[in-house]
């Protein structure tokens, strides 16, 4: 169950007027009732509508944009023990980990394959697993074909801390958050491979 992080509303009816039952927080796990399969609303750039749900003994509509059936990564986790904890429902879910350059100068890149999820999905699951800063959210999927985002505290003398955003005709073919100082680079990038979206990290100390 992946929900945004401020949590997502428990509605009495099927819209996003009707009165608010309660607030779900992110990670909370909750009982599909009903599905919506066709998308009746958008919120942000998220298509969805609205699922029967039943949480903490109360029952009701919640958009589905932000409902998966993988749950979050907890904090500190390492990427290979989250892939290996959704394993263990999810058989599909790859991993994979491999190592380059030298000894002084090692990079290690994994990359973390989960079936089915869109690119929210994908963004904040590897915003908690990578740890780039919580100030970046989820883009827009509409605007220039190349964007990028700075931390609000960079500085550009002494490294590097931005998202990158890449388009096509308002679709998204990369999204990429870069850090570098002068001993190390990080690279998380997320991207289509094979029609599944892929989170890669890569990690260079010099």
């Amino acid at each position: 169950m992946l929900l945004p992080v401020s949590g997502l509303s428990l509605r009495a009816y099927a819209n996003l007027q009707s009165e608010k039952l309660a607030v779900m927080p992110y990670g909370t796990k909750v009982k599909v009732v009903s599905f919506e399969k066709n998308p009746t609303m958008k919120v942000g750039d998220i298509v969805g509508g609205m699922n029967e749900v039943e949480y903490n003994h109360k029952k009701g509509f919640a958009f589905n944009g932000y409902l998966s059936k993988y749950f979050p990564p907890e904090k500190r986790i390492s990427a290979k023990r989250y892939s290996e904890e959704l394993q263990l429902k999810h058989k599909t879910v790859k991993y994979s980990e491999s190592k380059s350059g030298t000894v002084s100068n090692p990079i290690i890149t994994e990359k973390l394959i989960v079936p089915d999820i869109q690119w929210h999905e994908a963004f904040y699951m590897a915003q908690q697993l990578f740890k780039f800063p919580k100030e970046f959210e989820f883009p827009s999927s509409k605007g220039k074909e190349k964007e990028i985002k700075l931390e609000k505290k960079f500085m550009k003398d002494s490294w590097v801390s931005e998202l990158q955003i890449n388009r096509k005709e308002n679709r998204f073919t990369k999204i990429e958050y870069h850090y570098k100082n002068k001993g190390f680079n990080k690279v998380v990038s997320i991207y289509k491979e094979s029609g599944q979206l892929v989170i890669c990290n890569t990690e260079e100390i010099k």
